[in-house]
């Protein structure tokens, strides 16, 4: 759940993410948590096209060297529908962070 992720925007992040608002508690009625969060603008990468993606910037991410740093935030389910695109197919955002682990970057990249 967002809330237990980002109780505010991220340091250090350059897109927007959906910070919560509100967090909501498990009830009878409805036995999960669950938060509001900021809406976050743009247009899922899944309605984009094939012809609008951007085939220079997977050639790039191909070549890439191996990461040698730290572990990272990595989003378990990081894939088109939860990765929204601004005017000209630019990056304005990624939602859903159900799935958060932490480990090499690469990782995010093997999700299907």
């Amino acid at each position: 759940m967002s809330s237990c992720i980002f109780p505010e925007s991220p340091a250090g992040c350059r897109s927007p993410v959906p910070v919560p608002v509100h967090a909501g508690q498990p009830t009878p009625d409805f036995p999960y948590p669950w938060s509001i969060v900021r809406w976050v603008h743009g247009v899922p990468a899944a309605d984009v096209g094939p012809a609008s993606r951007r085939p220079a910037l997977w050639e790039q991410a191909c070549a890439a060297e191996a990461w040698g740093g730290p572990a990272v935030m990595l989003l378990g389910d990081l894939h088109p529908g939860n990765i929204l695109l601004g005017a000209g197919g630019s990056l304005a955002g990624v939602i859903d962070f159900g799935d958060v682990g932490a480990g090499d970057p690469a990782v995010d990249l093997a999700t299907p």
